[in-house]
């Protein structure tokens, strides 16, 4: 009984590494995606400089780089909701485990502590 409850404190322990992994590699993509949308935000001009401009060419092409900063923007987002999908099946790992080692747990308290 202890060989197998060992094994399987130690099947537990490396899905929690692994979890720990997958957490470390979601926080890692949605810096790096927050950076990108942030870099392309600020990589336009302010609206405020904008109504100042005179030119209608100049104007048009803040449009169009409005439009492909928007684009990057929202691929982003989409990029950060898949990883938001990640975070849910985590934890739903994480609550897999924590039933586990309490089943385990009880199994042990009845084996060595049943006074019945």
């Amino acid at each position: 009984v202890s060989t197998k409850s060992l094994l399987q404190i130690d099947n537990c322990r490396q899905q929690l590494d692994s979890v720990l992994s997958n957490i470390g590699r979601v926080k890692q993509n949605a810096l790096q995606y927050f950076d990108s949308a942030d870099k392309s935000m600020n990589s336009v001009l302010p609206i405020s400089e904008l109504g100042a401009e005179k030119s209608l060419d100049k104007v048009k092409a803040a449009k169009e780089s409005y439009e492909k900063n928007l684009e990057t923007v929202q691929n982003e987002m989409s990029r950060i909701n898949v990883e938001e999908g990640s975070l849910t099946d985590i934890d739903k790992k994480i609550t897999d485990i924590e039933n586990d080692l309490l089943k385990m747990k009880k199994q042990y308290y009845k084996l060595n502590y049943n006074t019945c």
